[in-house]
């Protein structure tokens, strides 16, 4: 095989392994921190907290969240209105007359539709066919968009954190991207899942 067409040929591959080397689905935990101090031991109380306006949609994702964690409390049972959520003093109030210790916080971003670039056909600009089958071949393709075409995908991205109510200070943060999930609902739950095996992992639960 000629050199040329040995590295068209390599080139080729690289293209199509980038291509391929993104996620196309699932869940992952972009980035994640925490307190190496800290450790959720039984018996403490941890408010689960979903933040949406919605009452009847806190109270559905609360409760799959209090699922994956032990001793959860439902955020929307302690703090059931506006006022409360929006008054600083009056959720510390409502923390203490219940006695949460841990705090846990899931903002979820919705789903969005994400471009996605991908390499086209090197072959059609790189052939190996003289001066004019280069040159035809090449302005085509400078024409044509050169070597990008644009693909719609589905992206959900998340903030979820936990707090020490004690100190108010951050114990754990993650941020998660989901993509392509069938819908809203159940890109909730494999955000969930990934959280607490990302919990479990640095050891805040059980």
């Amino acid at each position: 095989m000629r050199l040329s067409g040995i590295l068209l040929l390599a080139s080729a591959l690289t293209l199509a392994a980038c291509a391929s080397s993104g996620p196309t689905k699932g869940t992952q935990l972009q980035s994640s921190w925490s307190d190496p101090s800290v450790t959720l031991t039984p018996g403490k109380k941890v408010l689960v907290v979903f933040r949406d306006k919605d009452a009847a949609k806190r109270r559905e994702v609360e409760t799959e969240m209090a699922a994956l964690v032990k001793d959860a409390v439902l955020g929307v049972d302690v703090l059931p209105e506006r006022e409360m959520l929006t008054d600083s003093e009056a959720t510390r109030f409502q923390l203490k007359r219940n006695a949460i210790d841990y705090v846990l916080v899931l903002h979820f971003d919705g789903l969005t539709p994400q471009l996605d670039y991908k390499a086209a056909d090197v072959y059609r600009q790189q052939s190996d066919t003289g001066l004019y089958g280069y040159w035809d071949n090449g302005w085509k393709a400078a024409y044509e968009g050169e070597s990008i075409t644009k693909t719609n995908k589905v992206i959900a991205q998340a903030d979820t954190r936990v707090f020490d109510v004690a100190t108010g200070k951050l114990v754990w943060s993650s941020k998660s991207q989901t993509f392509n999930p069938q819908s809203s609902q159940a890109a909730i739950r494999e955000i969930l899942k990934a959280n607490a095996d990302g919990l479990r992992k640095s050891g805040l639960i059980h």
